[in-house]
């Protein structure tokens, strides 16, 4: 009599069940309060069809349900995610074999986090009824999708994202989705959201819709390694929260824009913390709408900054550095990594750069020294004229 039953959590944890047992298809559940990790760690569980399930409201996790089912490859949970779950937080991490999962006549307007529910899960190829998501309520859908590298396209603009502060890696490794429209949300109501990583290594994202406006804690890595990735324009993010503590810089726009080698205009950038490696490998980059260096931001981990860039194509920036006299060290790091010699950046760029830097303070051993000058590569270097290397040179800096 499964309605004596008030806890089921790990009820079958490691055991060999290829499918639900008998007699539990059916199950009245409506007195059972804990369900989470039910069939955790069930290596040889196949299938698991739970549409016959009764639970009641005294159920809200279905926490790691199937968490590490290696052999699981389809599901059927509709009927289980109701307004009274508010967490669905690694239900399916590491399904290898996971096919598909059906989730129709779901609600999961309670839900509060999602992170990892199908983290993962390589040869998901279809969850039926994922319009019907709604996550109104939910914080946290870090590594939701991570690594879902079957699945072909997620209607985002449906899932009601308005609640979210974590979005780390919520599709990184999704590597045949084309494209993602999160325009319809509101990404600047909040200076907490975490978007690391949120989209690396989508090699076929084309094209993703974003509102004009992002403020967020991190954007390291976000894009990193979007390879066919085309226009970012129009956008702009800031990353104005995060307070660096000295050298040391754990959060900002590190490699957010990595190897986007098909990338060729970005919108206005707001930092505080470490851009490193932010535009490695993207020779197709023709404009930057603005590089905006906030205040009281430590330099040590922002140089490389354009490594790697061919200067094939002509790069437009405009640079504004809030605290001009610090602004080499964006670009030259202790060992002299030069980032300003890649770029063939335009002559309006490099005099916008002029015009931000503050006065060099005459330390022998400081960036912009005549022992570690500014440099540029020579077809950069031949567009400017004397009056601009005045503007540099007249508040004491080496330009080459």
């Amino acid at each position: 009599d499964w309605t004596k039953i008030t806890k089921i959590s790990n009820m079958f944890r490691g055991t060999a069940i290829t499918a639900v047992p008998s007699g539990m298809e059916n199950a009245d559940l409506s007195n059972a309060t804990d369900i989470s990790s039910v069939f955790n760690y069930c290596g040889q569980l196949e299938t698991a069809d739970l549409s016959g399930w009764k639970l009641s409201s005294k159920a809200t996790s279905v926490y790691a349900m199937f968490h590490m089912c290696q052999k699981l490859k389809s599901a059927k949970i509709g009927n289980i995610l109701k307004s009274h779950i508010t967490n669905t937080s690694q239900m399916f991490v590491n399904n290898y074999l996971l096919e598909t999962v059906d989730i129709t006549g779901c609600d999961t307007s309670m839900v509060t986090t999602a992170d990892s529910m199908f983290s993962g899960c390589k040869l998901l190829r279809e969850v039926k009824g994922i319009d019907e998501l709604n996550l109104t309520k939910c914080t946290n859908v870090s590594n939701m999708f991570y690594s879902c590298s079957s699945m072909t396209e997620f209607n985002v603009d449906k899932w009601h994202l308005d609640s979210v502060t974590s979005c780390y890696a919520m599709f990184a490794n999704c590597d045949k989705v084309a494209s993602l429209d999160f325009s319809s949300y509101n990404f600047n109501k909040s200076d907490s959201i975490d978007f690391t990583n949120m989209c690396a290594n989508m090699t076929s994202l084309i094209t993703i819709k974003l509102p004009s406006y992002l403020k967020g804690s991190n954007f390291n890595g976000m894009f990193n390694t979007c390879k066919s990735l085309v226009d970012l324009s129009g956008v702009t993010f800031d990353c104005t929260t995060y307070t660096p503590n000295g050298r040391e810089q754990t959060a900002g726009m590190s490699s957010m824009f990595r190897e986007c080698k098909e990338l060729t205009k970005i919108g206005r950038l707001i930092n505080r913390g470490s851009i490193r490696g932010a535009f490695v490998s993207c020779n197709n980059l023709a404009s930057i709408e603005e590089i905006v260096w906030a205040n009281n931001i430590s330099w040590y981990d922002n140089y490389v900054i354009f490594q790697n860039i061919n200067g094939s194509t002509e790069l437009s920036v405009k640079f504004s550095i809030a605290d001009g006299a610090y602004g080499p060290g964006r670009f030259v790091g202790d060992a002299g990594n030069n980032s300003l010699d890649k770029p063939n950046f335009t002559r309006e760029s490099v005099v916008s750069l002029f015009n931000s830097l503050g006065t060099f303070d005459g330390t022998s051993t400081a960036i912009g020294s005549s022992s570690r000058p500014l440099v540029f590569r020579s077809t950069v270097r031949a567009k400017l004229t004397s009056a601009d290397i005045a503007i540099a040179t007249a508040k004491g800096w080496t330009i080459a």
